[in-house]
């Protein structure tokens, strides 16, 4: 479904904010959103369950997600425009943690299959999205590593 103009506009927009896809193009932009699904999910909507297997990256419009991590015991809130199961692009993939939304979410569920063949038909649009996922992951890493240090000591 795609929004009126103005509601894209916005929409891409905010999907530019985003870090994963702050260094892709207004087109890239629009290419993304059309792989995707946007949806309204209300509060304590499940997105992924740590251990079981996902193939969708969420992208939160609108909206708190809790993200829960065994590496810390702990629960941390993430707020739009974020991402959550960005490693859901490198299959298979099973998140450690569990995300469920906090509140009500406007959404981006864009399906990892889709994200993967819409970067091998646009070399330029795979480099920046792959790119910027490698430095995602490894800052995501380098945070939940230290939080469980921290409360280690």
């Amino acid at each position: 479904m795609t929004p009126p103009d103005g509601d894209l506009s916005s929409t891409i927009a905010l999907l530019a904010a985003v870090p994963l896809f702050k260094h892709l193009a207004p087109d890239e932009l629009r290419l993304i959103f059309a792989v995707g699904v946007e949806r309204s999910l209300p509060p304590r909507t499940m997105l992924g369950r740590g251990g079981e297997r996902i193939d969708a990256l969420w992208v939160i419009l609108s909206g708190q997600v809790d993200v829960t991590s065994p590496l810390t015991n702990a629960v941390s809130t993430i707020t739009a425009p974020q991402i959550w199961g960005a490693a859901s692009l490198v299959s298979p993939f099973q998140p450690n943690g569990s995300a469920v939304t906090r509140t009500e979410c406007r959404m981006l569920q864009l399906n990892a299959p889709d994200v993967r063949a819409l970067a091998e038909q646009n070399p330029r649009l795979g480099a920046q999205l792959y790119h910027a996922l490698a430095t995602h992951v490894f800052r995501r890493l380098r945070d939940l590593t230290a939080a469980a240090q921290r409360r280690r000591a």
